[in-house]
């Protein structure tokens, strides 16, 4: 009686050809820890298969390394594009003592979060849909001025903050300097694990370090 994959997909239908594409971005999701249960990941990826035999399915995993994932895709008759880089995904056991977590910093890191405490910076959780038009217009110029290509929309943002509940969905954290916003991060909340979705700093934020304590306030909420 409990769910332990889910998968949702878009088909597309290609233009004069017999098949279509089947394309999951973020999954199939399985449920546990790093993917803990590999079962429930070959039975979808089966179902998948039969369900749009004939076409290209075209999958995703959100735990791509790490427990036998690629071997369950290789043996479900996956494979990866040529060229293709596996995707570097950064884990952090957030279970451990916090004092353990901060000596295990490297010394770089340590010195630049003591650089941006020393400012006075305050870090405060997002608590309205203007606090998310702030960090949205701020990470809007940031992917302009970086050249950077995202797929982030203030519809896209918008409806993922009105459908979010206390336990779950996204939860914002914005540094402040003052009252100037300086750096700001948005995570997705599932179950027992923390995604870091988006992040911005402004020019005054990388002068004094800012994104250094956000990350750090934002680890010990999660």
């Amino acid at each position: 009686g409990r769910i332990v994959a889910a998968a949702q997909g878009r088909l597309r239908e290609i233009p004069l050809l017999p098949w279509g594409l089947f394309r999951l971005r973020g999954g199939p999701l399985v449920l546990g820890p790093h993917g803990g249960e590999m079962g429930a990941l070959k039975e979808i990826l089966k179902g998948i298969r039969q369900g749009f035999s004939g076409g290209v399915i075209r999958v995703s995993p959100n735990h791509p390394i790490g427990n036998g994932v690629e071997a369950i895709l290789t043996a479900s008759g996956f494979g990866r594009p040529p060229g293709q880089r596996p995707q570097q995904t950064f884990c952090l056991d957030l279970k451990r003592d916090l004092k353990i977590l901060h000596k295990q910093l490297s010394p770089s890191w340590r010195r630049n979060l003591s650089k941006a405490e020393e400012k006075g910076l305050t870090i405060r959780p997002m608590a309205s849909t203007e606090d998310l038009q702030r960090f949205f217009d701020l990470h809007s110029d940031m992917v302009h001025w970086k050249g950077f290509q995202s797929h982030l929309s203030w519809d896209l943002l918008r409806e993922l903050w009105r459908v979010s509940c206390g336990s779950s969905g996204i939860h914002g954290f914005l540094a402040m300097n003052g009252e100037e916003v300086v750096a700001g991060r948005i995570l997705g909340f599932l179950g027992e694990e923390a995604l870091d979705l988006f992040a911005v700093t402004t020019l005054r934020g990388r002068e004094i370090f800012a994104s250094y304590q956000l990350l750090w306030e934002v680890i010990k909420t999660a």
